[in-house]
């Protein structure tokens, strides 16, 4: 039980620490696209993708050990992505921008605050 307590106060700290590692990323991948650096970008849009799977990970985790940490704002990130990925596909790199600027990081902010 207290492996259990001291695994998922862990796992909060770490999100803690990593949510606005994640909120720095949004600003350099719009930064990035906005001055031109697509394949800058790309690597960053990468990196925080990983990022991202590593944060719903943990909330699942949280979720089997009945911790609830109400951040359902993943499931929002997680629907940006899809119009990201569309966004990609056709290159439109303004769009891809203004959705990491306009909708991913205020999710990630309310993540940081439920947290």
């Amino acid at each position: 039980m207290e492996n259990t307590k001291q695994l998922v106060n862990e796992t909060i700290e770490t999100l803690k620490e990593y949510i606005p590692k994640l909120q720095n990323a949004c600003n350099d991948i719009t930064e990035a696209l906005q001055t031109n650096s697509h394949s800058t970008a790309l690597q960053l849009i990468g990196q925080f993708s990983e990022g991202m799977d590593w944060v719903s990970e943990a909330n699942i985790l949280l979720a089997k050990l009945n911790v609830e940490v109400n951040i359902e704002e993943l499931t929002n990130i997680n629907g940006f992505f899809k119009e990201i990925n569309s966004a990609l596909s056709i290159e439109d790199y303004v769009l891809v921008a203004d959705l990491f600027q306009y909708e991913v990081k205020p999710s990630l902010d309310k993540v940081n605050e439920a947290l």
